[in-house]
């Protein structure tokens, strides 16, 4: 990750700061910076000193902030001795040797042989939170258990002015019972010029707590040990972190949160290595401090590297800056656009519009010292629809639909990627001006009943389309569901949903690339703890991960976060009921959380209910404030949150009395970035239910939209809905241009009152189109930006809305 950090002057920084470390075995670490603006400074396994790179707000006493730079957090921190079925204690001692694990952020030290065991150590200091670790495993290659007592030793830079701030168990007197312990240096007059720490020690309820813990004020040596049994041909690993911050309650906030042992905590450990743990368990993750740290700037999304290859003619950007002084953070491309991004310490802009070739997008932090600027080149010059979840075998019948909304001809290739690595490319297809084209996969020579299979469709130039895929099955077309095409691959998805027991959850993965794809994916269970799985994608194929096949997950909801070291497609799958699969969903994934996200489809009462699951990825509780806007123009609001790393179900019907029994659109906004979908079901409660759909929120309104599928009449019986939420006080004067497989249009326009949602039934308001397969495209022609949504149903076995799916539609230049 590139990370920009502002020069802000200081009248005091540690001189040992930046002084060499001596010895023939003392080997410097690499810069290992963390997420704070923190500088850790490694002699082997010890850490010599921390510091901040620029000023921080650090608090006085007895109250306010004030910004100073932090340093001489330590004088040599974590070393570890080993004693073995009470034999003398020996230090471990290895010299680091350069090798390093999770791109250079986690130092690897060599094996040494201590007692009769051997002991490894592993130091990590992540790019994404504010911490170092230690991971220290015991093997015991004997024949017989073997007990062994590890002492952790340090020396803190606050010397003879070591305070004790705070123990996790609420008093001021560290002891064998604690799991944490703040330190800080006494404030001269009103200020300290060390950073806070946070020592954490073990994870309530774990097997081997922390013993012999000795922290207090005046004495700057801290020290614990653990006694832990190795089994014979057995390993052991023990696990224990130091943090700074910037104040001493942000210390035991920081303290807590890691005593939880959140999934940031775990990142880069083997699932072996996680298992061998026995100082430390997952618990209930309390929310983190609020992001803090120095003036410092970083694009994280879609990538950490200085280039992007896009694919689609919008790019989403999001990244982290410190939050030291900061007052704003905006964008510019060097195309044309520029822009105030979403939040601030964790930013993000949604929608920035590409022109073909290069783009330079430029962002800039503005902080009370000055300014940072960080760049990302995109180049766009071709583009790619990704559709993960296809499937041809004989119950399944997929339907890829391809809009043109351009007054010109395009071409586009189209590419099927295969479970078992194999591929199909159809001859390119020429699609006539303002049409819609249906391809029906099972027809497919080499795709018909070929079982899991992910379908790309590809454009030489950057003439947008629009890609959906609408699936039925069971040839009685009992179900359905249907979602919109990805634009290119990304390497994080984020889903709100996730259920299984009465649901089955399947995650679709599809990897297009040359290379195999390692995907970690972490299960956010609403009211537990987080789990997290790792999978491997083969090159040009698709993937699924079975939820009833992870025994965590029995009877519970849940998010997802995908992460991926290579460039993927994600989408999930839902189904339920009896005959098989006699329902279900399926959405596309977010590559990038928000604090906003706005539905235009909603409705409760005797025949819908409506569902809204929301995902936060991050580490501190999310505060949600939802706007309901109902047909009448008049709002309902409605506020909850949602636990760091979880879910939060909300289900409208109960959350006012006004929305009983209406239709509505939804518009929420969070305090931090978080992922949002909406599920309908129908018809009645859930022992009635027969039928859903469900759809990814979108993150902003916009003044053209489009839409590949609708479909009226039939054997089937279509009746298709455009559904549009106008969120704005002022009204918006929109038209509808229906794209026809013939390549003519029909046009209707119509106003959509402010704070309001507007439905048209195409069946009824659009009768040119009876018995026709169309596409639309929604233009803004008077008023501010809307969102646009389509639901359609079906019947089957004359029951009428037997089959249903929903889209959110795909935002065109």
């Amino acid at each position: 990750m590139r990370v920009r950090f502002s020069v802000i002057p200081a009248t005091v920084v540690a001189a040992t700061l930046f002084a060499p470390l001596q010895g023939a075995e003392a080997q410097t670490a690499p810069r290992l910076v963390d997420a704070t603006g923190l500088e850790w400074l490694f002699t082997n396994d010890v850490v010599a000193d921390a510091a901040y790179t620029g000023a921080v707000a650090a608090d006085k006493a007895p109250t306010g902030t004030h910004l100073a730079v932090l340093a001489d957090a330590f004088d040599g921190y974590g070393g570890v001795t080993v004693a073995v079925d009470g034999g003398a204690a020996t230090a471990y001692s290895a010299a680091w040797t350069g090798a390093t694990e999770c791109n250079g952020r986690q130092m690897v030290l060599p094996t040494q042989a201590l007692g009769g065991v051997s002991v490894t150590r592993k130091v990590y200091v992540p790019a994404d939170d504010g911490f170092a670790r230690w991971l220290t495993t015991i093997d015991n290659p004997g024949a017989a258990a073997r007990v062994v007592t590890l002492g952790v030793t340090g020396n803190l830079g606050s010397d003879a002015g070591t305070t004790l701030g705070a123990t996790s168990s609420g008093d001021m007197v560290a002891s064998a019972g604690d799991t944490w312990v703040v330190t800080y240096g006494a404030f001269t007059q009103d200020s300290s010029r060390e950073p806070r720490l946070a020592h954490v020690l073990s994870s309530p309820g774990a097997a081997a707590a922390a013993t012999g813990v000795q922290f207090a004020t005046g004495d700057d040596t801290p020290a614990w040990t653990y006694q832990v049994s190795v089994p014979a041909g057995g390993r052991v690993s023990v696990l224990s972190f130091a943090a700074a911050t910037q104040t001493v309650a942000d210390a035991a906030l920081q303290g807590a949160f890691l005593a939880a042992l959140p999934p940031t905590a775990t990142a880069c450990l083997s699932s072996s290595e996680q298992a061998s743990v026995v100082n430390m368990v997952p618990g209930v993750v309390p929310s983190a401090p609020a992001a803090n740290g120095t003036a410092a700037l970083a694009i994280t999304s879609p990538t950490v590297a200085s280039t992007f290859d896009a694919a689609g003619p919008f790019l989403s950007l999001g990244g982290t800056a410190g939050s030291s002084g900061l007052q704003s953070i905006t964008w510019s491309n060097s195309r044309g656009g520029s822009g105030t991004a979403l939040g601030l310490t964790s930013w993000m802009v949604p929608a920035i519009r590409l022109e073909s070739g290069t783009n330079v997008i430029t962002v800039t932090a503005t902080y009370s010292s000055g300014v940072i600027t960080d760049t990302l080149s995109v180049s766009l010059n071709s583009l790619r629809y990704m559709l993960p979840g296809d499937a041809t075998e004989s119950f399944f019948t997929p339907d890829v639909l391809i809009a043109n909304p351009n007054a010109v001809e395009a071409e586009a290739t189209i590419t099927f990627l295969k479970g078992d690595g194999t591929t199909v490319t159809l001859p390119p297809t020429t699609l006539a001006p303002t049409s819609r084209t249906t391809l029906r996969l099972n027809g497919v020579p080499g795709v018909e009943d070929t079982g899991a299979v992910s379908t790309v469709v590809s454009t030489a130039t950057t003439t947008p389309l629009v890609v959906e895929r609408t699936m039925f099955w069971d040839g009685t077309n009992y179900g359905s569901h249907g979602a919109m095409a990805q634009s290119g691959p990304r390497t994080t998805f984020l889903f709100g949903e996730g259920a299984q027991g009465f649901f089955d959850t399947y995650l679709l993965l599809a990897n297009a690339g040359a290379e195999p794809a390692t995907v970690t994916v972490r299960f956010l269970r609403e009211g537990e703890t987080a789990i997290t799985r790792t999978y491997e994608v083969a090159p040009t194929s698709r993937f699924n991960v079975y939820a009833g096949s992870i025994a965590e997950l029995a009877n519970r909801a849940f998010s997802m976060a995908v992460d991926s070291d290579k460039p993927i497609t994600a989408e999930r799958a839902m189904y339920f009921g009896s005959p098989m699969f006699n329902a279900g969903h399926d959405s596309e994934g977010a590559t990038i959380a928000s604090p906003r996200w706005q539905f235009a489809e909603g409705a409760s009462g005797g025949f819908f209910d409506t569902y809204f699951l929301l995902g936060n990825a991050s580490s501190r509780t999310a505060t949600v404030n939802l706007t309901f806007q109902l047909p009448n123009g008049t709002t309902v609001p409605v506020t909850r949150t949602v636990p760091p790393f979880g879910r939060t179900t909300i289900f409208a019907d109960n959350e006012a009395p006004a929305l009983a029994d209406t239709a509505f659109s939804l518009s929420l906004v969070s305090s931090e970035p978080i992922t949002a979908e909406r599920s309908m079901y129908w018809a009645g409660t859930s022992t009635g239910w027969y039928e859903a759909h469900n759809a990814l929120g979108v993150i902003e309104p916009a003044t053209r939209w489009g839409l590949a599928e609708g479909r009226v009449g039939m054997a089937d019986n279509f009746e298709t809905f455009i559904l549009v939420g106008n969120g704005n006080s002022d009204e918006a004067v929109v038209r509808f241009t229906f794209l026809r497989k013939s390549g003519g249009t029909v046009v209707r326009t119509y106003t959509v009152n402010g704070n309001s949602r507007f439905n048209l039934f195409v069946n009824a308001m659009v009768p040119e189109l009876l018995d026709e397969e169309f596409g639309v495209v929604v233009d803004v022609l008077e008023g501010g930006g809307v969102t646009v949504e389509r639901s359609m149903y079906h019947s089957s076995g004359g029951e009428q809305f037997r089959g249903g799916t929903a889209t959110p539609a795909m935002r065109l230049p």
